[in-house]
């Protein structure tokens, strides 16, 4: 499991303003258990992770979880990333606005004659690998729940 998603379960856990003995009580965990899932010692069940999202009022560790513990969910699930403000919200939104308009003009290139030449493949894969960015942006919009107070 890589770094980040390690110490996402504790950074969900402050954000959500839980002391390690509070969320222990309220996963049903002992605190041996959760901090060892915090510091990467071992990897949370999936349903222990269910409560956390619930707990913790965080949907997008699910997705973080889900993606960094199965390798099939690592080859179907877009990468997300949670917007850290409001501003980097609206700052995705502009950028994958402007990153579709460009995309669509290209596949407009490229599929004009109705097929992808040899000479366009390499360009076909680059505008594909481009959308994946901007769906994962999107998506990280769409299942960042922050606290709004």
């Amino acid at each position: 499991m890589k770094e980040t998603s390690r110490n996402y379960y504790k950074e969900c856990r402050e954000n959500a303003k839980l002391s390690q003995e509070q969320a222990a009580e309220l996963l049903d965990i002992s605190i041996r258990s959760l901090s060892d899932y915090e510091n990467g010692k071992t990897i949370p069940p999936d349903d222990t992770v269910e409560k956390m999202v619930d707990v913790y009022h965080a949907r997008l560790l699910g997705w973080v979880h889900l993606r960094n513990t199965s390798s099939l969910a690592m080859k179907c699930i877009l990468e997300v990333q949670e917007p850290r403000s409001e501003a980097d919200i609206l700052l995705q939104v502009i950028f994958s606005e402007d990153d579709v308009l460009d995309i669509k003009k290209k596949m407009k290139e490229i599929l004009k004659d109705g097929k992808i030449t040899e000479d366009e493949v390499i360009d076909f894969n680059e505008v594909k690998k481009r959308a994946k960015i901007v769906a994962g942006k999107l998506l990280s919009i769409a299942v960042y729940e922050p606290e709004f107070e």
